[in-house]
């Protein structure tokens, strides 16, 4: 035991060291910082009045040529005449790989207030830069500072350090006790995971990037991450969801089926996958907290009984794949629950419905195994109760792919235990118990219908995202192999997509598949394990491979309801994860026949090498990946050559490693929400909000209408998540402006002086409403949170004034309409 408390030490100082390092790294090898004159600058549609640069169209940039260095990163400092929230910055550059400027060789950074210091990390040999500062017309902005390979600070935060190593090394020690004890873990898993998930709730402990909102609405100190990076690139989590989720717990009414705080006829927060006290909640645990505890425990609930749910099942599942191997199993659930896919897009629904269908599995699978009476009756209510979360977290596009993986992983489980023998051992209680969960799942339908109707066919008649027909083919074969990036996305920016949408799921489905074909031709099928099970989940891996490459006919399309399903959201998430249950099946059949000689290893290791190189040269892995090119492709295939030699342990470590490395870093561990409700102005705000009836408008800010959300403030603009027709149309009474504003969208609200109102489509997600004073009054409207000072004192009246964030309040004067 000392030896272990010895290793133990020296692991942690080690990791210590090691961060000590890695933080400081750019200050260690800092290149020589240079500063670059807009002087020497090329401006593009641009041109100077009364000392601003104003843009003349919307195609309006700044170019610098002749840089001729390497620049790791470059810094800009510029400051706008008002706030442009909600517009974009490009920087665009060329080098040695390319001769032109291109999207695919850019970076792009959201403008966050009028004035803000921007980063962009290039890392590349640059010949020439351009950066786009404005995308309209008539913007007026300074150019205080760009500096290429800025110095960066010496970083000694010891006490992160060592918190952070403490944490990884507890963890470490905690995996070599569930591998030494790992009966005794496997017997009282749910007791263990129930602890654990107490704690965490207690402490108010989550892994939610709400942290953000500490760069967006600035406080007296950082208030909530305490290890990790917040993920400014999750902002569907930080910005839309988590305002949704603490919008119901502060509004009036609580937790309301339509929050009448969002839109001006209200939000359907069923749709928005909020909580409600409505009869479709009964199957969504995750928000239970929420219900019961409110926002800071709601969180923690939320965050960790999805993560402990996923982890529990995702076990239960491996356990029924590799026929009870409980050292697979385990690393299943954790190559599942911390796969990259699962941890950036964790708050989204797509992991709920990763766990809604796991539960369904598994609940049938006991019903299917247990001899008693009250445990199946159990089994069939867990099962009703897991179909409601699943049909009720609407996502066609993930939903409709991982019904199809339920369906056929449920109907190999039962053709396994044969269906008359199953049929046969119903009770009559167990047929009563059948026919209540279907009398509670009906009702649940019709109460859906009534109260979403109308909100249905208003989603579905948008623009964007609107009701687009697929009918596959649209994959490339290149793409599938993108989980070899995976692992540095934690780690470094990605300028050809961003790390949420080209994460993959680790998986080794070329190996699978070849080495399928090579025991079938040596005819040894016969002795491969759980072939009911498996021939149906591989037949429909074989469809979903089939849509990816194939163009189909719409009529099979709208007949599998695979119309609603894109080819690149299939591949990511629902085909990723069927390749994955199906790679932790071939693991253990490997390891149990091992049946290759070194020389079928050896093809076959050839065969896939050839697959990566093609993906990587043909992608923009390669440049990527760059000096961790090599590196990355050789513990590929040694983990393929672990695989097909049926090395347990050492596929086992190697697999673990890539496990935390790719998804263990992804999200921050944070506590409590005072990034959101700890600052001056939220608690004006909230003080505000006690007389009933305010209304507020959030002026010139792609995010702070949602802040307001989050307060529990009725706000006119916010993120919709179908469109306000009915007041955009009184505001567009020609309906000139349509095809802009019906549309999902994140709303911002620019004050004008013109009598017409008009909108402009900034991105697919994105509109400004261009409206004036009366505009206002005229929608309700009664207070204003602005990030810049208003001078039109005949119309508001200024009440309030935060130093910290940089915030105005604003009170409309009613009577100078």
């Amino acid at each position: 035991m000392r030896r272990i408390y010895i290793w133990f030490l020296l692991f942690f100082l080690l990791l210590t060291g090691a961060q000590a390092i890695y933080q400081n790294f750019d200050y260690i090898k800092h290149d020589d910082q240079e500063e670059i004159s807009i002087n020497n600058a090329i401006l593009k549609e641009i041109k100077e009045d009364q000392g601003w640069l104003v843009s003349s169209t919307d195609d309006s940039w700044i170019e610098f040529r002749n840089i001729n260095k390497k620049v790791n990163r470059l810094s800009l400092d510029i400051t706008y005449n008002n706030s442009n929230s909600g517009d974009v910055i490009q920087l665009f550059y060329t080098g040695n790989n390319s001769v032109a400027y291109a999207e695919e060789r850019s970076f792009k950074s959201e403008v966050i207030n009028s004035d803000s210091q921007y980063m962009f990390d290039l890392n590349e040999e640059v010949d020439s830069l351009r950066i786009d500062i404005v995308n309209r017309k008539d913007v007026e902005f300074i150019i205080n500072q760009i500096t290429i390979n800025p110095k960066p600070n010496f970083n000694f935060n010891i006490s992160k350090w060592f918190l952070n190593s403490l944490l990884l090394s507890l963890f470490i020690f905690v995996i070599y006790t569930v591998i030494k004890k790992i009966d005794i873990v496997v017997k009282y898993r749910y007791l263990i995971a129930t602890i654990i998930f107490i704690l965490l709730v207690l402490f108010k402990v989550h892994g939610s990037s709400i942290g953000m909102w500490d760069t967006y609405v600035r406080g007296e100190e950082r208030s909530t991450t305490l290890i990790g990076v917040e993920r400014g690139i999750r902002s569907d989590e930080w910005l839309v969801q988590t305002p949704y989720l603490f919008s119901q717990a502060k509004s009036a009414e609580l937790y309301k089926y339509k929050n009448d705080n969002i839109r001006s006829d209200g939000q359907n927060m069923v749709l928005a996958n909020a909580p409600t006290f409505t009869i479709e909640t009964i199957g969504k645990p995750f928000l239970w907290g929420y219900l019961l505890f409110g926002t800071d425990y709601g969180l923690s609930w939320f965050w960790f009984s999805k993560l402990m749910l996923l982890v529990l099942f995702s076990f239960e599942i491996c356990m029924i794949l590799t026929r009870d191997n409980k050292a697979l199993s385990l690393l299943g659930a954790m190559w599942i629950a911390f796969s990259p896919p699962t941890q950036w897009w964790f708050s989204t629904t797509f992991v709920e419905l990763i766990v809604y269908s796991q539960a369904i599995i598994v609940a049938i699978n006991y019903f299917i195994k247990s001899k008693k009476e009250i445990a199946r009756i159990g089994y069939i209510f867990a099962t009703a109760l897991s179909f409601l979360g699943f049909v009720f977290t609407i996502y066609p596009a993930i939903q409709v792919p991982m019904g199809f993986l339920t369906a056929v992983f449920v109907f190999g489980l039962v053709y396994n235990a044969g269906f008359k023998k199953i049929a046969e051992s119903f009770t009559k209680k167990e047929t009563w118990s059948l026919v209540v969960c279907a009398l509670i799942v009906i009702a649940a339908f019709i109460t859906f219908i009534i109260n979403s109707k109308a909100d249905l066919k208003l989603l579905l008649g948008t623009v964007y995202p609107g009701e687009v027909v697929n009918s596959g083919g649209g994959y490339s074969f290149k793409d599938l192999q993108m989980y070899l990036l995976s692992w540095l996305l934690p780690y470094k920016d990605i300028h050809f997509s961003n790390q949420s949408e080209i994460s993959s799921f680790i998986n080794f489905f070329p190996a699978m598949m070849l080495g399928l074909v090579m025991i079938f031709v040596s005819k040894k099928m016969g002795q491969v394990e759980n072939k009911k099970i498996i021939i149906p989940i591989f037949a429909y891996f074989i469809f979903q491979l089939s849509w990816l490459f194939i163009p189909y006919p719409e009529i099979v399309g709208k007949i599998t309801l695979f119309s609603f399903v894109n080819e690149g959201r299939l591949a990511q998430f629902v085909f990723g994860l069927t390749a994955l249950y199906l790679t932790i099946w071939f693991i253990d059949v490997i390891v149990k026949m091992k049946p290759y000689k070194n020389i079928e290893v050896f093809l076959i290791c050839s065969c896939i090498a050839f697959i990566y190189v093609y993906s990587i040269y043909n992608t923009g892995i390669k440049d990527y990946l760059s000096g961790f090119l090599i590196i990355t492709g050789v513990a590929f295939l040694l983990i393929n050559v672990f695989i097909l030699k049926g090395m347990k342990k050492s596929l086992i470590t190697s697999v673990f490693i890539l496990i935390v490395v790719s998804g263990f870093t992804v999200n921050p561990i944070a506590q409590g929400t005072d990034s959101i409700f700890n600052k001056e102005i939220a608690i004006e705000i909230q003080k505000i909000n006690k007389e009933p009836g305010n209304k507020w408008v959030a002026v010139d800010s792609l995010v702070n209408g949602q802040y307001l959300v989050s307060l529990g403030s009725k706000t006119f603009n916010s993120v919709h998540f179908y469109p306000d027709l009915p007041m955009w149309r009184s505001l567009d009474q020609t309906h000139s402006y349509e095809e802009v504003y019906n549309r999902y969208a994140h709303v911002i609200v620019h004050l004008t002086m013109e009598n017409q109102a008009s909108f402009d489509l900034l991105n697919p997600d994105v509109i400004r409403v261009n409206l004036n004073y009366n505009d206002l009054l005229n929608a309700g409207v009664d207070y204003i949170l602005s990030p810049s000072a208003l001078e039109q004192e005949d119309y508001v009246k200024r009440i309030f004034y935060d130093s910290t964030s940089n915030l105005y309040i604003y009170k409309l004067e009613e009577g100078n309409r």
